[in-house]
């Protein structure tokens, strides 16, 4: 349902936080204090506080007493929140069939018109905004605001769409299926020798290279990837040094390394050795 109220500031930085902790920006457990998001976002402390208690009530934040601390979104919140979306999405199906009228009918095949313009042109930004606005008119036409003021934070927090590996065998991967969330961070994890660099680099990444980039490059093997069309190109970031010294990587130009040496600072083995961390986030 279209929302017309005015944005306030208070509500861009709302929407910018809770996009970066949902992205992975902010990662779970780490904190947050207002001074710090006054420099970053270049805003004053009030619309930083009313940011933080709205995201507090949306339970991606918490106030500990010692400061505020990100909580995130897990792959059990995911679940849930799918499995949410799905009971409150039928409802409201439900009652848009129910009260559907030919203006209604005409504006949800407008936006069908538009997924295929957009799909044949491999444009995933804009794909991603007509399915929002195709779930804004259904919410619309079920007539029920409350079905609205429900649906609309649990479309934030879930997956703009899903990347489907089917029958991945490159390497040491046994023939398995992988779903990966687009819209969000995704980490891939796993022991040494499982999988992992065949999974993104042999398999995920050389199909993009070749079906976005139209690179020529020979993908591990698997049965397939669905889902591509939601992407319109891919990038690789590694560790390759960017200057003349090794050391010199992605990591230590985004400032990742401070918080890493940080996490490693705080632990008891560091601590009883004198280790320190000089880093000041």
């Amino acid at each position: 349902m279209k929302d017309f109220r005015t944005v306030t500031l208070a509500d861009q930085v709302f929407e910018r936080l809770e996009s970066d902790i949902i992205q992975g920006v902010y990662p779970r457990g780490e904190v947050l204090t207002e001074l710090r998001l006054v420099e970053q976002l270049n805003v004053s402390r009030t619309p930083i506080r009313e940011a933080l208690r709205r995201l507090e009530q949306e339970h991606l934040i918490a106030d500990t007493g010692k400061g505020t601390v990100v909580l995130g979104i897990t792959a059990e919140d995911l679940v849930d929140i799918m499995d949410i979306r799905c009971k409150i999405e039928g409802l409201a199906s439900y009652y848009a069939a129910k009260n559907a009228s030919p203006d209604g009918l005409a504006r949800l095949q407008h936006i069908l018109d538009l997924q295929e313009f957009y799909f044949e042109k491999r444009d995933a930004e804009h794909l991603r905004e007509m399915d929002d606005q195709f779930h804004d008119i259904i919410c619309d036409m079920s007539g029920h605001a409350v079905i609205s003021d429900t649906l609309v934070p649990l479309h934030r927090k879930t997956p703009a769409g899903w990347l489907t590996v089917r029958g991945a065998r490159a390497n040491n991967l046994k023939n398995i299926d992988v779903n990966i969330p687009l819209g969000v961070m995704a980490v891939v994890t796993g022991v040494s020798g499982s999988g992992k660099s065949s999974l993104v680099n042999e398999i995920i990444y050389k199909t993009l290279q070749r079906d976005l980039n139209r690179a020529h490059t020979r993908p591990g093997a698997c049965d397939g990837i669905d889902g591509l069309e939601q992407l319109d190109k891919v990038i690789a970031i590694d560790q390759s040094p960017i200057g003349r010294t090794p050391r010199s990587n992605p990591a230590t130009y985004t400032g990742l390394f401070d918080m890493i040496r940080k996490v490693f600072a705080a632990t008891p083995e560091a601590k009883a050795r004198g280790y320190l961390s000089l880093i000041h986030i």
